[in-house]
């Protein structure tokens, strides 16, 4: 569904990407953006599939992407730590 969203079949015209039997959602409106150059594209799409799922308003934005990577950090190390202990 992502590479279907992002345009990457489009650029490559040799794959080819069915989204059946999923129901593609395509937001364009009021999704936050990461800034130029961050490197937190990937902390974003994470979190905009996050809030998507859960259908919560989007209330992050382009400068929260340091405590959005220390917030997925810390939920992976609990989860780690957990499965440890169980």
């Amino acid at each position: 569904m992502l590479i279907a969203c992002s345009g990457f079949h489009r650029e490559r015209l040799t794959l080819r990407v069915s989204t059946d039997p999923y129901n593609v959602l395509r937001v364009t409106v009021g999704v936050p953006q990461q800034r130029p150059g961050s490197g937190d594209c990937g902390v974003f799409v994470l979190k905009i599939i996050e809030y998507l799922c859960t259908e919560s308003p989007f209330n992050f934005g382009p400068h929260d992407g340091p405590i959005l990577s220390q917030k997925i950090v810390a939920s992976i190390l609990i989860i780690k730590l957990s499965d440890r202990s169980a």
